[in-house]
């Protein structure tokens, strides 16, 4: 299963977890708002959250952020979702988050993956930009 990572609720979080400096507190944070927002997708945004966070990460790091894909991994496995996806409405998050999450989105660069940014990113930053109008 492929997650959309263009939903709001998610971007509000990986903003947020970026301003923790503990790597063990970033990754409680992404496990409370997992089950905060029991959707299977969420899954799936962690996993790809936990393995980019494993390849920027030093060893000592990236031993926490493996030993929580792994945790992940079976809590997946084991455990009821609610059916479909969380609510992907702008403008149900205050101004300041929906500007924290589109600032973040403006300095992304996609060297590594690609020569420019994909077109779902431009259409969300459209959408954020719209919001705030």
């Amino acid at each position: 299963m492929r997650s959309d990572k263009w939903n709001i609720s998610w971007q509000v979080a990986r903003v947020q977890v970026k301003r923790i400096k503990d790597v063990r507190e970033k990754v409680e944070f992404m496990q409370e708002w997992l089950h905060r927002f029991n959707y299977y997708p969420n899954v799936d945004r962690i996993r790809n959250w936990l393995r980019m966070s494993i390849m920027s990460a030093n060893s000592k790091t990236g031993e926490i952020y493996k030993e929580a894909l792994t945790n992940l991994e079976y809590y997946a496995r084991h455990h009821q979702f609610e059916s479909g996806d969380m609510n992907n409405d702008i403008y149900e998050f205050e101004a300041y988050q929906i500007v924290d999450v589109l600032k973040d989105l403006e300095s992304r660069t996609y060297g590594f993956q690609f020569k420019k940014p994909p077109k779902a990113h431009i259409t969300f930053v459209e959408r954020l930009q719209h919001a705030l109008r």
